[in-house]
């Protein structure tokens, strides 16, 4: 029954925005590997942690949310917050609270956006001030992920004031997509280590991966 009781801290906690359904769907309920975990010393687990974020941008909400001693080591490391979640769940009281989790500090910013709701998230305030705020941004973002239709991508790209990033991903759940110039207005992006450059005849993809529903 432990993983129930930190769901419902998940739903209590607003410094968990967005954390619950990942709980819930991983049902941390294993007490006695976790407390095998929990005999490693703070060092070891910031080295853990750090590895585990970098394979979900919302890892951070659930660590904050397992137990007492992991949300204060987590909520104390700036570089813990660099990556955020942002979907259908109070995205701006999330933005916000990454903001602050992260203070002064500059770490690499990767941006998951998650837009269902058609039309009508485009008058929504929150969605709105959301995206003021990421086209006020002074940090450069890193990596941007984008789930959701290609209309809401050329609103969330013109409302952002397009997306300069080295890494995109878009996963695009609509049959028009395939036939879209959406790529037109992306930045060109840096190729990373784990992806091949083109051949120098062919063309240049804008995107580093397109996935169609």
């Amino acid at each position: 029954m432990g993983w129930m009781r930190r769901a419902k801290v998940a739903r209590d906690d607003p410094d968990s925005t967005g954390a619950t359904n990942t709980v819930n769907e991983h049902q941390i309920n294993n007490e006695g590997q976790r407390s095998n975990i929990n005999s490693l010393p703070n060092e070891l687990l910031l080295l853990v942690f750090h590895d585990a974020i970098q394979s979900h941008d919302n890892c951070s909400a659930v660590l904050a949310v397992t137990c007492r001693r992991w949300r204060n080591i987590v909520i104390h490391e700036p570089k813990f917050w660099g990556s955020i979640l942002l979907g259908s769940c109070h995205p701006l009281e999330k933005y916000r609270l990454w903001t602050m989790r992260i203070g002064t500090h500059s770490p690499p910013r990767r941006i998951s956006l998650i837009i269902r709701g058609g039309p009508s998230v485009y008058i929504e305030p929150e969605w709105i001030q959301l995206f003021d705020a990421l086209k006020a941004r002074t940090y450069t973002i890193q990596s941007f992920h984008f789930h959701g239709n290609s209309e809401s991508l050329s609103w969330a790209n013109l409302r952002m004031g397009g997306f300069l990033c080295e890494e995109i991903y878009l996963h695009l759940d609509d049959r028009l997509s395939m036939n879209s110039s959406i790529s037109a207005a992306l930045s060109e992006p840096t190729w990373p280590t784990p992806y091949p450059p083109p051949l120098e005849n062919s063309i240049s993809p804008k995107i580093l991966s397109f996935r169609q529903a």
